[in-house]
């Protein structure tokens, strides 16, 4: 608009909350624990993960990962669940840097917010 101050635009950096998950203690006592083994209830060993067990399964299915119709081809996309894996963090976190990165390279950043 003409005679007005030109808006600045304004970097926003989403919240994934994809602080690292730490288990909790478990709040069942240990007489508890040796009454459900005798009454015949499996326990699940963490040691003995099935063939089919997905080591993304934390981060979510590929639709509920990106929700907003991001799609990435097969190939890409396992890259960017592994990358996510390794620094264990959220799989949207990887494509922002990603983003940024090749933006900045290209020069098409806004300018740094001058302090």
């Amino acid at each position: 608009p003409v005679g007005s101050a030109a808006v600045k635009p304004v970097v926003v950096t989403p919240d994934y909350d994809d602080t690292p998950a730490t288990r909790p203690a478990p709040a069942v006592p240990v007489a508890t624990r040796g009454q459900k083994e005798a009454s015949g209830e499996r326990q699940r060993d963490p040691k003995s993960r099935g063939r089919n067990d997905n080591p993304f399964e934390p981060y979510g299915e590929r639709s509920s990962s990106r929700p907003y119709a991001l799609r990435l081809p097969d190939a890409i996309d396992l890259v960017v669940r592994q990358m996510a894996a390794e620094q264990r963090t959220h799989p949207l976190r990887i494509v922002d840097k990603i983003l940024y990165d090749g933006l900045r390279r290209l020069g098409r950043l806004p300018p740094p917010p001058e302090a």
